[in-house]
Formats: C-alpha cells, structure tokens, sequence
C-alpha cells in the first residue's frame, strides 16, 4: 500500500498536519491550522501519479486543520483556476468562518462559454451549489456581480 504521508510532508513541510487515505486512494489532506497551501504546493499534489489520486483526480484539500466542514449549502466562492480541460475545470476558495476551503468543481455550459469569450476570470466570484448535499458534486452555475 502507498504511504501518502510521506509525499506530502515532502511538498508542504512543517505546515502539513495529516491526510486520509482509502487503499490506495488520497481522500484528503490536512494543513496546520492558520496555514494555507502555494499555487506550486497544489500544482505538486495535482502531479501525483493518477495511481496516487481518486478515479476523478479529486483530491479534497482540508486546509483548515480541523476535521470540521463548512455547510453543504449555496455559495459564492472566488475563483482560482480553470482548466478546461479537466473533469472538474474550475477550482474555487470559500471563506467560512475565517477558513479557506478549496473545492474542485464541475461547470454548467454557460460559465465554460463565458470564460472562454473572457467574460470570467481568475479572481472573480461565482455561485457553487452542491448536488445532492455530495460535496464530490460541486458545480459552478453563476457569476456574481460584485457590487462592494
């Protein structure tokens, strides 16, 4: 059986905390509380070997030190990264209670064609909603207007 511990101490350092692993498969892991991860940390998770990751390449990053997670409920998150190319494109930052939680997630039609004609970019808001309370479904569904 492959231990993840290792490789993840090896990209996060002192900051990594522990992770949850079934077989073979990295479920999540966990960084120190008040720590977060780099663009190049995630880039070095999202490199694994498939092998080393879920059936979809979804790893659940928990950057918040607890085993405690936010709502399974409507959001508006900030948007990180898109890749469209991938199942789940969009990577996107909630804020709850103080905590950044990431979550990849699926796209409708609309938000992909507004992205690529350059109408949504990295750093703008969007509306997340979680398909059958499953936080493996997550999908983007809307732009948010920001007004503040």
């Amino acid at each position: 059986m492959i231990n993840f511990d290792e490789e993840l101490k090896s990209i996060f350092g002192d900051k990594y905390q522990g992770c949850t692993q079934t077989g073979n498969e990295l479920v999540e892991y966990r960084l120190k509380t008040g720590e977060t991860a780099t663009p190049g940390e995630l880039a070095q998770v999202d490199a694994l070997p498939k092998g080393l990751r879920l059936e979809l390449g979804e790893v659940r990053a928990v950057l918040f030190g607890t085993e405690t997670m936010p709502p399974l409920c409507t959001h508006w998150a900030v948007i990180d990264s898109f890749d469209i190319g991938q199942v789940k494109p969009m990577r996107v930052r909630r804020t709850w209670k103080g905590v950044n939680y990431t979550v990849n997630c699926y796209v409708t039609e609309g938000i992909k064609d507004r992205y690529l004609a350059g109408d949504i970019a990295i750093g703008d808001y969007v509306m997340v909603e979680f398909l059958e309370d499953d936080a493996n479904k997550a999908i983007v569904f809307a732009k948010v207007f920001k007004t503040w």
